[in-house]
């Protein structure tokens, strides 16, 4: 593993700091994460690294804007409860030249959610503690609090 300490993360090129293709600055060149079988697992622990609660999607960076940069870590193996993507069980560190089809990305939901509704904009607020998610039990919920919630969701 390279020097730990002068690792970064990021996520680029999404809607926000949590959704993106995954990006790491090694040996001071931010570049990409290649992987062509990226899960979720791998997502997880991108989100949870990162301060963006759980991972929503774990995908293929090629629904974000091709980059001109080197692959800087490729074939990553997370269990999902790793502290960092460098924890990780990584077969190549660049940086490399090379197609970026198998660029990764990744989608994170946060720490609230709605379960158990008819629809995704429905149902009962979990929050996430940890790695579980549960029941926010408050009986009066006002709507302010409701606006904010449905802001954050989406």
């Amino acid at each position: 593993i390279p020097d730990a300490e002068s690792l970064e993360l990021r996520l680029a090129d999404g809607r926000g700091p949590c959704e993106g293709r995954v990006e790491v600055k090694l040996r001071g060149r931010w570049g990409t994460v290649a992987d062509n079988d990226w899960d979720m697992d791998d997502a997880e622990v991108v989100c949870q690294q990162l301060g963006c609660g759980s991972a929503a999607g774990a995908y293929l960076a090629s629904r974000f804007r091709l980059v001109d940069a080197p692959i800087m870590m490729a074939l990553v193996d997370c269990n999902g409860d790793e502290a960092a993507l460098w924890d990780c069980n990584i077969q190549g560190w660049g940086p490399y030249k090379g197609p970026h089809d198998f660029d990764t990305a990744v989608a994170c939901q946060g720490f609230s959610r709605l379960a158990g509704g008819d629809s995704e904009c429905s149902g009962r607020l979990e929050v996430r503690q940890g790695r579980a998610w549960i029941s926010v039990c408050h009986g009066h919920v006002d709507l302010m609090a409701a606006q904010v919630i449905c802001r954050e969701l989406g």
